[in-house]
């Protein structure tokens, strides 16, 4: 409005009225004109936006995929092992088990060959004349000595 000044008549000049018009529209063209490129801008960055955001929506499915199946990997890992862990376990109560009858039929044979080597002794003492007194005493002490049957043939 500094351009316009008023004539005697106090009346505006028509050709700074013109000019000051032509100013404003090419201010208000440019203005209009940025505006739009900035919405056209605005409008990709929302589109590159939303395909990211898309993206991101694929993943978080894949992930979430993801993560749900090495839950279910996990579970069937520690399943398997407590599994395997129960039947170690029973293998090795049964082997118990198993070595512990072994050991009792191991102890019942010393315990039948323990009668017989003693009926044995006897009888070996008795034909070849009775015990002396260290074979008595060895004997109330559950050594049995080993002596060669021919010592006393001799």
């Amino acid at each position: 409005m500094e351009n316009l000044k008023k004539s005697i008549m106090g009346k505006y000049n028509a050709t700074d009225v013109d000019m000051l018009l032509l100013k404003v529209r090419s201010d208000y063209e440019k203005c209009l004109k940025e505006q739009k490129e900035r919405i056209i801008k605005l409008r990709e960055e929302n589109k590159e936006m939303s395909m990211m955001i898309e993206r991101y929506k694929s993943n978080e499915k894949y992930i979430i995929g993801a993560i749900t199946k090495a839950e279910e990997t996990a579970q069937s890992i520690v399943n398997d092992a407590e599994r395997k862990a129960k039947e170690r376990l029973k293998m090795a109560e049964n082997e118990q088990k198993q070595i512990m009858m072994a050991a009792q039929g191991c102890y019942l044979r010393l315990c039948r060959l323990r009668q017989v080597s003693e009926t044995i002794f006897r009888a070996v003492s008795t034909v070849m004349g009775g015990f002396d007194e260290t074979e008595k005493s060895e004997m109330t002490g559950n050594v049995r000595p080993i002596r060669n049957m021919y010592d006393g043939a001799k």
